[in-house]
């Protein structure tokens, strides 16, 4: 599912968590998909950044939950610093830097197997690939 405004979530049996994939680039934008994430009546657990852009990450801080993303997209957005909204706000790179390493391959997360596929030469230098095998779903880092 993708619709303006919001990024996909990975939605299981309902009683299991929402993955939230991307944070928006506006934190009003990141606002609306953690309000999209509570409708669905099931706990947030993470965010995974795909990409070091910042439309990627910038909102990361209104979600509330851990920040997940490969060691190399880290440091590419450690590297770019603070963001300057084109409001001319700007938004810390403290706020939107993810604090957890996640290492591509399978992972289970709440009974949902999930494959994290690194790859590079995309749009960014390095990208994530996220796969929800129970739903055959391939979120991918593009616009």
């Amino acid at each position: 599912m993708r619709r303006r405004g919001a990024q996909p979530f990975g939605e299981g049996a309902q009683a299991l968590p929402a993955i939230a994939i991307d944070a928006q680039l506006l934190p009003a934008y990141a606002d609306k998909a953690v309000a999209y994430a509570k409708s669905l009546g099931k706990p947030l657990d993470r965010l995974v950044i795909t990409h070091a852009h910042p439309d990627h990450y910038n909102g990361a801080a209104r979600f509330g939950v851990p920040v997940h993303a490969p060691a190399q997209v880290r440091e590419q957005i450690v590297a770019r610093g603070d963001s300057r909204l084109p409001t001319g706000q700007v938004i810390p790179v403290t706020d939107f830097t993810p604090t957890l390493a996640l290492v591509p391959g399978t992972e289970v997360i709440d009974g949902v197997p999930f494959v994290f596929e690194a790859v590079s030469g995309g749009e960014a230098a390095d990208e994530l690939l996220v796969n929800d095998i129970a739903t055959r779903s391939l979120f991918g880092s593009g616009h």
